[in-house]
Formats: structure tokens, C-alpha cells, sequence
């Protein structure tokens, strides 16, 4: 029979087994939880910038000379909301905006932020890309286009996904709003300007300016059509160019219940 040191030194033991077990399951949880909001931090900011914060960095607000933002809406959303319960509506947001942040995946780009049925894109910053901006978003631009000819919302029937896409280049502001809840957030006529593009676009289309089709313009796979002078609130009258311009055939219907929003 132990006796009572013996006893004594048995019991520390098997509590420090004990202590030892609760702190590695503890760990565990908060390896977990750390690594869960880290990867909320990256979907929030761009990679870059989620790294610093990360690291204890001060995120410097800095002016750019030369970023594209690119606005894409999705069209007569108010009518499906009419067509539609507020889960499916939910649902066929989240699938939508799914598939544009895979398109954005693919490319040196990011999604700045979703506002309803607009979504916010860059590129060119914060990680200047030499020019290619302007290319980046043009290609996600014609494939976020593409894919949208494939959705049908069963539950609005005579309802057809169809998109306005607006982008443009030019100077920008840009730093980390927000403590709690940091966003990288974008200022400047550029992003004004950009968004101006989409409003004014047609369904189905993507509109640039003179300034930013002659970029395009440089290499032969983009076809450039211009659309002819634009009233743009702020701006006046500009003259603004399809990008490869959407020319409807017998596959795609423009049945969309009501006038755009």
C-alpha cells in the first residue's frame, strides 16, 4: 500500500496529465479560432494589407497615380426582390457574388466591397502591377459577363441575369478605415467616375471612357465600339466605347420583367 508521499506525488501527477491535456485542447480551439479570423481579415482587405495589420503594422494612407476600379450591378434586382422570398433572394446573391470572387481569384485584382447588388473592384492597388491594371479588370469584366448567361432563377422564371459593368483608370486615394471593422476603402474622381460608367451602361454591356479604351485599345483581342457622348452627372457630356460589345443572339432572352434600376 502507497503510502502517503507516494500517494501525494501519484495525484500531482495525474492532475498535471490532466492540467497538460486541458491547455492542449485549449491551444487547439484557439489555433482554430485565430486561423478563423484570419481568414475573415482576408476577406475583408487585400492580402497584402491583412498581412501588416496582422504583423502590428500601421497601414499609412497613400496616394496612387494610376489604379482601375471597376462597379459591376446586377439589373432589375428590385424585380426579382417582387419575385422572389428574401431567402431565395439571399441565396442567389451569395451564389452570384461567389462566382465573380472566383473570377477575381484568378486575377491581380481584388473585391473592395459588395453594396446590395453592386460589386466594388480594383486593381493596381495597394500592390502597384506596372500598368496591367487596366487589363485585369477588363478580362474579369468579360468573363464575370460570360457567366452570367448561364443562371436562371427558377422561382422568377421570365427573370434573366443580365449585368451593367462600368470601369476606369486613374489616380486614387486609398487607406484602412475602421478599427473593429477595418475596410480598405478607395476615394477620388476615379472611383466616382467608375461608378458613373456602370450607371450610365446598358444591360449586358461594359462601358469605358475615351481615356481608358485608348489603353484598351493597345492590344488587338479587345474590340472597342464607341457608344458616342454620355451625359455623366459631374462631368458632362463624355464620350464613352463598349467593350467587346454584347450583340444579343438566339440563346439569350431580354426578357427582365421590368425597365433597369
Amino acid at each position: 500500500k502507497d503510502n502517503l508521499v507516494d500517494q501525494m506525488i501519484k495525484m500531482n501527477e495525474k492532475y498535471a496529465q490532466n492540467l497538460e491535456h486541458i491547455v492542449a485542447e485549449r491551444t487547439s480551439l484557439l489555433v482554430e479560432a485565430q486561423g478563423q479570423t484570419d481568414r475573415l481579415l482576408c476577406e475583408m482587405l487585400p492580402p497584402s494589407i491583412a498581412a501588416e495589420l496582422k504583423a502590428g503594422k500601421t497601414i499609412i494612407p497613400r496616394n496612387y497615380e494610376s489604379v482601375t476600379v471597376g462597379f459591376c450591378q446586377i439589373v432589375d434586382f428590385v424585380y426579382l426582390m417582387g419575385q422572389c422570398t428574401p431567402y431565395q433572394v439571399i441565396s442567389f446573391l451569395n451564389e452570384a457574388f461567389m462566382n465573380f470572387d472566383e473570377v477575381i481569384k484568378c486575377h491581380d485584382a481584388y473585391k473592395v466591397e459588395t453594396t446590395g447588388e453592386t460589386y466594388m473592384m480594383a486593381s493596381g492597388v495597394p500592390s502597384e502591377n506596372s500598368g496591367k491594371h487596366t487589363f485585369e479588370i477588363a478580362e474579369i469584366a468579360l468573363e464575370i459577363r460570360q457567366k452570367t448567361f448561364a443562371y436562371k432563377v427558377i422561382s422568377a422564371s421570365n427573370w434573366h441575369l443580365r449585368v451593367r459593368i462600368g470601369f476606369h483608370c486613374g489616380p486614387i486615394a486609398a487607406g484602412v478605415i475602421g478599427l473593429r471593422s477595418p475596410r480598405y476603402c478607395l476615394f477620388g474622381d476615379t472611383v466616382n467616375f467608375a461608378s458613373r460608367m456602370q450607371s450610365s451602361c446598358e444591360p449586358n454591356q461594359i462601358q469605358v471612357a475615351e481615356s481608358t479604351a485608348k489603353i484598351l485599345m493597345e492590344h488587338a483581342k479587345y474590340k472597342l465600339t464607341k457608344r458616342g457622348v454620355v451625359r455623366v452627372k459631374g462631368k458632362g457630356d463624355v464620350n464613352t466605347y463598349w467593350l467587346n460589345e454584347f450583340v444579343l443572339n438566339d440563346e439569350q432572352s431580354t426578357d427582365a420583367g421590368t425597365s433597369s434600376n
